[in-house]
């Protein structure tokens, strides 16, 4: 789309968002069918440059729009990185790792309405592994459901702005 401010701008970027966000639960759709016939299903087996799936990430997050096309990062919200120096490559399934981590920055944005969502990389205590971080200052989790986290579509509450 053109930066100009043509009366026809809104609705393209309306359109735009639209299909994005259709785009993305189609994908997720398939994704849950396909675990859901397959549960052990293999996943592939990619060389993965850590520092560009976050900044992938980081910037897909900074263009996300919820359902009324306003930003999901609130103007309060400033959203980092803290990547350890000696993470580079792992090996897992790229896509499955953009989606993961995607949808746990863009949970932590949603419901962060001010102060700071840092998404980080450090390799873990043994070096073996390398673990992905996503921290922020939002209203958190309810301690009697963090056990229920991982179920497939479990959701604290539906709100957006849940206290």
């Amino acid at each position: 789309l053109s930066q100009d401010e043509s009366p026809m701008q809104k609705p393209l970027k309306m359109i735009g968002s639209s299909a994005e966000r259709v785009l993305e639960l189609v994908t997720n759709l398939m994704d849950y069918w396909t675990l859901a016939e397959e549960p052990v299903g293999e996943l592939a087996q990619d060389a993965v440059d850590v520092g560009a799936l976050v900044s992938e990430v980081v910037s897909r997050c900074k263009a996300a729009t919820d359902k009324r096309g306003k930003p999901v990062q609130k103007q309060k919200v400033e959203l980092t990185t803290s990547m350890a120096e000696d993470v580079g490559v792992l090996i897992g399934d790229q896509q499955s790792l953009l989606q993961m981590l995607y949808h746990m920055v863009h949970n932590a944005l949603k419901f962060t309405h001010q102060g700071k969502v840092t998404v980080g990389a450090m390799p873990s205590v043994d070096g073996v592994c390398v673990q992905l971080v996503v921290e922020d200052t939002g209203i958190g989790i309810h301690k009697e459901n963090q056990n229920r986290i991982f179920e497939v579509f479990h959701q604290e509450d539906a709100s957006e702005s849940r206290t």
